[in-house]
């Protein structure tokens, strides 16, 4: 308990510049955006300082760093949360899906930067997880189904933290939420 304690001292005394600063500048001079909270406003603070740190790290470290908090990420109370895994064949499908689709626009798939069809990460369970109400309002339609791709470059956070933001989706879209 005191090492976690620690931890957190660590994380967050070299914050408090920051926090008091944006503190001030919200009270004084009001919120960047009328819409914005408080709550909001520190949380954007801490994000832009996050990501500004993220430029000083490798990849692998802001990875770890955001996989911190990932186990214990809770699904919410009104949620149902099941994880899934993309078979290779629906996998190979997009494969020739998305070469036909870049061919068509005249891209050489062999300039993209890598051999994203013989990528060894390929080799690997795509891991996945389906999202919906467990109470399912009047907009609820079974067939509806919502992509979810949240962004953060591949390395920055993951299907455990983004579950907030599937469960707003599956229930103000009446769909699940992939």
């Amino acid at each position: 308990m005191a090492s976690k304690i620690v931890n957190i001292a660590r994380l967050l005394v070299p914050k408090v510049p920051l926090l008091v600063s944006t503190t001030v500048v919200h009270y004084a001079y009001g919120p960047a955006k009328p819409s914005w909270s408080f709550r909001f406003s520190v949380t954007m603070a801490l994000m832009r300082a996050f990501v500004a740190h993220l430029n000083e790290v490798p990849v692998s470290q802001s990875q770890i760093m955001s996989k911190m908090t990932d186990e214990k990420t809770p699904v919410n109370e009104g949620a149902i949360a099941t994880e899934a895994v993309v078979s290779k064949h629906y996998r190979q499908k997009a494969a020739e899906i998305m070469e036909r689709l870049l061919s068509l626009q005249g891209i050489d798939t062999a300039k993209l930067g890598w051999d994203w069809k013989n990528d060894p990460a390929a080799a690997e369970p795509l891991l996945g997880e389906w999202t919906e109400a467990k109470v399912k309002g009047d907009n609820y339609n079974e067939g509806r189904t919502v992509l979810y791709l949240h962004g953060g470059g591949y390395f920055l956070a993951s299907i455990r933290t983004h579950r907030w933001a599937t469960w707003h989706m599956a229930r103000s879209a009446g769909a699940k939420v992939f």
